[in-house]
């Protein structure tokens, strides 16, 4: 069992991606096929690595008081990260 604990200080971003079919070549123009969506930010990036390896780890940040802030509060518990350090604004 790994008794590391760390407290992490950082971003928390609601990522979007845009699907094409290829990369677009200058002057032309695509449109999207599809967009994906997924919890990143430097910060809870590296929150959620620790809490992989084992480590009691903590997130201090904010994020957004709506549904996107919700999104990434609950991929941040399902990864074991604790955060009751997370404000919403």
């Amino acid at each position: 069992m790994n008794n590391q604990r760390v407290v992490v200080i950082g971003s928390l971003n609601y990522d979007l991606f845009l699907q094409v079919g290829a990369l677009p070549q200058i002057g032309e123009t695509y449109q999207a096929q599809g967009l994906v969506t997924a919890a990143g930010g430097k910060g809870a990036n590296q929150a959620v690595q620790c809490a992989r390896l084992g480590m009691a780890c903590a997130m201090v940040g904010a994020v957004g008081n709506d549904s996107m802030g919700a999104y990434l509060l609950e991929r941040l518990r399902q990864s074991g990260v604790n955060t009751s350090h997370v404000r919403g604004v």
